[in-house]
């Protein structure tokens, strides 16, 4: 099993009783989980979710509508499912309500 601890911005925290937005909560999930399963885990709509980083790197939600040949991107990607979860990794996820439309 892999341990995470996940903040969640907006209204995401809503539906967990006893959650900390101090702490966050820990998060377990299996080994070479991605941040989709992570998602459906939490019980969280890909579609609600604004940005989402992973030990403070950006992890972007769509890369290859983005992307130009002569970029080079330090971001994750999380609907690309190559990308797994590491132990002890920190992890914000943001409510797409609380951002500017043009930021999303």
């Amino acid at each position: 099993m892999l341990k995470v601890t996940v903040k969640l911005y907006g209204t995401l925290s809503s539906c967990f009783d006893d959650y900390s937005h101090q702490n966050g909560i820990d998060v377990n999930i299996r080994d070479k989980a991605c941040i989709d399963d992570l998602l459906v885990h939490l019980n969280i709509e890909p579609a609600g979710v604004g940005m989402i980083f992973v030990d403070s790197v950006h992890a972007d939600k769509n890369p290859a509508e983005k992307q130009q040949p002569d970029q080079n991107f330090s971001t994750r990607f999380w609907r690309i499912r190559k990308e797994y979860l590491d132990v002890g990794s920190g992890i914000a996820v943001m409510n797409v309500g609380h951002f500017h439309p043009k930021i999303v």
